[in-house]
């Protein structure tokens, strides 16, 4: 093996373990994300309100979108 392909193999095998590693931290991330979720729906005096089923309304649920009117609103002044 030639003295660039090393240095080549050594470079690629150091950003794998930097990339690792990234994903690893992202991973404990992702759970301790998890655990915060379910301590948070857990907490007392919570309620939920109640979600629209996408099976009984026919569609998904609207409730995240904006509805713009058809036309655009004219105010008039006095």
């Amino acid at each position: 093996m030639r003295e660039a392909e090393r240095a080549e193999l050594e470079r690629l095998r150091r950003e794998m373990g930097e990339k690792n590693k990234r994903i690893r931290e992202l991973e404990v991330e992702r759970d301790v994300l998890k655990r915060c979720m379910v301590l948070w729906e857990k907490r007392p005096g919570r309620t939920r309100p109640p979600r629209p089923c996408s099976s009984v309304t026919g569609g998904p649920s609207t409730a995240s979108r904006t509805v713009w009117p058809a036309e655009p609103l004219l105010i008039v002044s006095e």
